[in-house]
């Protein structure tokens, strides 16, 4: 019978007690199970990203291992951090907010832990390589500080190449032994790797290579390629805090904090450096270098503006060299050799190919310089150097120039005109004064170019003015008067690294001739003595100098009869007579048209005839024409005796 008040019946303690303890075993099962699955490497492989480094964990000799042995030191405490960091990686990768290029660090203590490689350390040398004739030392390695820096296991072993995990990489080992090792030579040392005993004897037996000491790259040639520099640039592929970038030369801290404390790739920082025995092929062909060392040094060296006769000499290089062209800039062309070998070599169309057609000839006037200046320098030295002998000081002044001779001879000194010209300039200064110490007197040119060159750069390439007349402003203008009028070519042209532009505007010409108008207008005679008497002469004589102070005629007219001294003066009847110029009477320009003569003079011109005659001449002039002769009036009364004026009274 049901009534209505009846209760559903409670659940005893008893089954409460039971239920939790099924599902806490449940909880459990699943957690120490999740615990365990995640402990899994193929839980590593849920994230896709980390397939490749799964996939070659699977092919190495460690494929046995579980990741958290490697990746985490023993002990409790590691084992929860890796519970915590994995949990951290699951977030990351659902949210994904994870990074596509994971990174880890295994520590020592990994490594060498119970089971592992904890006798590695006292194995002592083991073979490497894959011939096994490099000897391997851990103990050595890891226990000793290397160049100052104390490795760790994973200096050496990492994935520094895709799908070899955990392998070690000679590249880690070239950059310890060949980067900058000139105070340590036994690290580079091919022995101190290589026992090359165990080369098998029928490949070659290298007994008596060790017994003599023979290096060797004297066999083996250039067995390493690369520098292991560091580009700063490759810090900020990680960092970009300024604070950070500005340590990048405190080499002791970026090796402790990259290399010691944790596990940074040496190729993440340094360029590669190889090392192999290169094989010879025709597509590789030789490095000139194993052979022919220091082949083209003097022309290297000549470039760059430096002298091996004076070392500690400021450089003065090429504009060539400071704008970074190299030798296969100039040597654009090919010549066959006698052996069917080709090598490069300059012409004039090397220089037209990059500036514009005639720069060709720049090259041909420094060979044809060079070719005056040489011999001449050559000749200088030699004709001192007997008379020299057995004088230290004197000789070494002679070597010292012979060797500058011969830097610029040898390096061909069109690679650096400026320079040569210079070194050819000291040498003959030098031989010069050798000469004079012991009696030589030399005719030398003094290398003039050397000051040009030096002064003004411009004449580094244009050896003479450009002559000609050109057109400036609509007018002609005549270049090469101008050019060596003043010291710079920038006093009207723009310098070498905007070359050769024009900065003058027209108006600017009048400025340089002291306010006289250029060209000359067509009615500048008319204009001239006004406006000379304000400018003064000397505007005149920034144009008419030397010879061409001596034509007067272009500005004046020749004068009319004036008096002087209360007699008339003809200036034509005196320029009739070749050996009188107007400056014959006159100043030159600056001190334009000043009479410079007087009545001493004029005597002395006229063969002794008093001039201008005195008073009592036509009384007293017989007796001197019986003393002298009368070839002195024959200068200005033609005819004598028989002509016009002295007719009319001699008959």
């Amino acid at each position: 019978m049901v009534t209505g008040n009846s209760q559903k019946p409670r659940m005893s303690w008893a089954r409460k007690l039971q239920l939790a303890a099924v599902g806490l075993a449940v909880l459990a099962v699943l957690f120490f199970g999740f615990l365990e699955y995640t402990q899994r490497p193929q839980f590593c492989v849920t994230c896709h990203y980390m397939e490749p480094y799964y996939k070659s964990w699977e092919e190495s000799s460690h494929n046995k291992v579980n990741c958290l042995k490697c990746h985490y030191p023993p002990g409790f405490k590691s084992v929860v951090r890796a519970k915590i960091v994995a949990l951290s990686q699951v977030v990351q990768y659902v949210t994904k907010t994870y990074g596509t290029k994971p990174w880890a660090e295994v520590e020592d203590a990994a490594c060498l832990r119970s089971g592992c490689h904890e006798t590695r350390l006292l194995a002592g040398t083991v073979p490497f390589g894959p011939d096994g004739t490099i000897r391997f030392d851990h103990s050595h390695h890891l226990k000793d500080l290397k160049r100052g820096k104390q490795l760790r296991c994973t200096s050496c072993h990492a994935q520094i190449v895709q799908g070899q995990h955990l392998t070690a990489n000679p590249a880690s080992c070239f950059l310890c032994h060949f980067k900058n090792v000139e105070w340590q030579p036994n690290l580079s040392r091919c022995q101190t790797c290589h026992d090359v005993r165990k080369i098998p004897a029928s490949r070659f037996d290298h007994t008596h290579v060790l017994a003599n000491q023979v290096d060797c790259k004297r066999c083996h040639g250039d067995i390493t390629r690369g520098s292991g520099e560091v580009p700063r640039q490759h810090c900020l592929s990680c960092h970009n805090e300024a604070d950070r970038l500005a340590k990048y030369e405190d080499l002791e801290l970026l090796h402790t904090t990259h290399v010691t404390k944790h596990k940074v790739e040496c190729s993440e920082c340094h360029i590669e450096i190889t090392h192999s025995i290169r094989k010879i092929t025709l597509a590789g062909g030789l490095n000139c270098q194993d052979c022919h060392s220091g082949t083209h040094e003097n022309q290297v060296r000549l470039f760059l503006g430096a002298s091996a006769v004076e070392p500690h000499r400021a450089p003065q290089p090429s504009p060539m060299y400071q704008v970074n062209v190299h030798c296969v800039g100039c040597h654009t062309s090919e010549r066959k050799l006698r052996d069917g070998g080709k090598v490069r070599a300059t012409t004039g169309e090397s220089c037209d190919t990059c500036h514009s057609p005639g720069y060709g000839k720049i090259l041909e006037g420094w060979r044809g310089l060079l070719a005056q200046r040489l011999p001449e320098t050559e000749g200088a030295v030699r004709a001192v150097q007997k008379a020299a002998r057995g004088r230290k000081e004197l000789e070494a002044a002679l070597q010292l120039a012979a060797g500058k001779l011969e830097e610029v001879k040898s390096g061909h000194g069109v690679h650096n005109i400026g320079f040569a010209m210079a070194l050819l300039a000291e040498a003959q200064q030098q031989a010069v004064e050798v000469g004079r110490k012991v009696g030589v007197a030399l005719a030398v040119s003094g290398v003039p170019e050397a000051k040009l060159m030096r002064d003004n750069e411009c004449r580094l390439c244009h050896l003479a003015p450009p002559e000609g007349t050109v057109q400036f402003g609509g007018k002609p203008f005549p270049h090469g008067p101008h050019a060596r009028a003043v010291e710079q070519c920038t006093a009207c042209h723009t310098p070498r690294a905007d070359h050769g532009k024009t900065t003058l505007n027209p108006e600017d010409c009048a400025r340089c001739h002291g306010g006289v108008p250029m060209p000359h207008p067509a009615n500048f005679r008319q204009q001239a003595g006004p406006l000379l008497q304000r400018v003064g002469f000397a505007a005149c004589a920034t144009c008419h100098k030397g010879e061409k102070a001596e034509a007067c005629e272009p500005c004046h007219t020749v004068p009319g009869e004036r008096q002087v001294g209360g007699v008339t003066f003809s200036h034509a009847k005196h320029l009739a007579h070749g050996e009188v110029r107007c400056r014959t009477c006159h100043s030159q320009l600056a001190e334009h048209g000043k009479v410079t003569v007087g009545q001493e003079q004029c005597t002395a011109c006229h063969g002794g005839v008093a001039m201008p005659h005195p008073g009592d001449w036509v009384e007293s002039h017989p007796e001197f024409a019986r003393t002298h002769g009368v070839e002195a009036c024959e200068k200005c009364h033609a005819g004598g005796m028989r002509g016009e004026f002295c007719g009319s009274c001699h008959g």
